[in-house]
């Protein structure tokens, strides 16, 4: 448990700071010892309680034109991704999160965006994948890719992340819940989890209006490609 913590504390440091990454980061080191499965529950219910922290004040930055056809897309991926999760084996599914992570760590390192805002057809097809993946890992760089990638300041940018990951983490929470994959064992341990989830989101924020975010977002997206590389080999 004292390895959950610790790894919550960095990764809500991450979150707070770059508006995502955190639950990539707990889930590549915590499913080197534990089954996927389990910490998705605690990733999900953590981020969840630290997403609301951190959107209150962010929501009405958001873009919402580009932001409401992107969810109701990725909506419609949750439930594939949440039978994955079930169907999936457990050494299988760590290794493709630790791919899907790889994979967008070397596509937001290569820096590029969109000129223009994506058409519809592919925020539909970006918002499917991205919710069957999200379901199945928790792990959202997919639509984060697409999100920065897309035209806007980095305060609208962040805006619109925190935003898509509060509806959906409250409608994945309802699916888990409907399919029997949260229990009261997992509760309190998220309980705890949550807790060092949003010290470091909480300190995470504070960074951000100090720090180089060019700067720490590489640096996040070294580590995440690192331990990607660590999830494959073993």
């Amino acid at each position: 448990m004292s390895l959950a913590l610790v790894t919550a504390l960095v990764a809500g440091i991450i979150r707070g700071t770059t508006g995502f990454g955190g639950p990539a980061i707990m889930m590549l080191v915590l499913t080197q010892f534990y089954s996927p499965a389990s910490v998705l529950v605690l990733v999900l219910l953590a981020d969840y309680v630290a997403n609301w922290q951190l959107a209150v004040g962010a929501m009405r930055h958001a873009a919402w034109r580009f932001l409401t056809p992107l969810l109701i897309a990725t909506l419609a991926g949750l439930p594939a991704g949440i039978y994955l999760l079930q169907a999936v084996d457990p050494l299988l599914l760590k290794k493709s999160i630790a791919m899907v992570v790889g994979v967008c760590a070397v596509l937001m390192l290569s820096g590029w965006r969109y000129q223009a805002t994506p058409g519809l057809p592919t925020i539909g097809l970006v918002g499917i994948f991205g919710g069957t993946v999200v379901g199945a890992t928790m792990i959202a760089l997919p639509v984060m890719i697409f999100i920065f990638s897309a035209p806007g300041n980095a305060v609208v940018s962040r805006a619109t992340a925190l935003s898509w990951g509060v509806v959906t983490s409250s409608v994945l929470i309802a699916g888990y819940a409907f399919r029997d994959l949260l229990g009261l064992n997992d509760l309190w341990q998220a309980a705890l989890v949550t807790v060092a989830y949003m010290v470091g989101a909480f300190a995470g924020t504070r960074i951000f209006k100090k720090l180089s975010e060019t700067m720490f977002r590489r640096v996040v997206l070294v580590a995440l490609l690192a331990l990607s590389l660590i999830g494959i080999a073993t």
